[in-house]
């Protein structure tokens, strides 16, 4: 997943698969073989959030209860696996970082809004950042 929104930068919001036979260009709907060419690309009718919003009503007036809970705890999952993995440098799995113990914040300290946030920006007015390998090891 890329998203860089940033002044005077080179700006892209997308999302990408690579495999050995290819990529997906998951935010353009399009599949590419390994030399690059289109093999595939999605028929769109539309904004894709609308559509969302239509079959989820359509669902409900049919009498379904959509229920994607584990859809959304898998998603978040992956996610936090992903910035683990960003984060240490290490080659992971779903079973370490599912009972993984790690912890960004000391958010037991924060017992009321007059609590300075447990990351603070440093000297130089920035934000310290994770180096993988290096700075913030997960004890996994």
């Amino acid at each position: 997943s890329q998203c860089r929104s940033s002044d005077g930068c080179w700006s892209h919001v997308g999302e990408y698969a690579h495999g050995t036979e290819g990529y997906a260009d998951i935010s353009a709907g399009k599949i590419f073989n390994v030399g690059g060419e289109l093999i595939f690309q999605a028929s769109s009718s539309g904004d894709g959030c609308e559509q969302e919003q239509r079959n989820l009503f359509d669902s409900l007036r049919r009498g379904d209860r959509p229920n994607e809970a584990d859809y959304g705890a898998v998603s978040t999952m992956t996610a936090i696996m992903g910035r683990m993995a960003s984060y240490t440098g290490a080659r992971l799995n779903w079973e370490t970082c599912l009972h993984s113990q790690v912890s960004l914040a000391d958010v037991d300290s924060l017992k009321n809004l007059r609590v300075p946030a447990p990351l603070q920006v440093t000297d130089q007015g920035n934000y310290p950042v994770a180096t993988p390998g290096i700075d913030r090891k997960l004890h996994l």
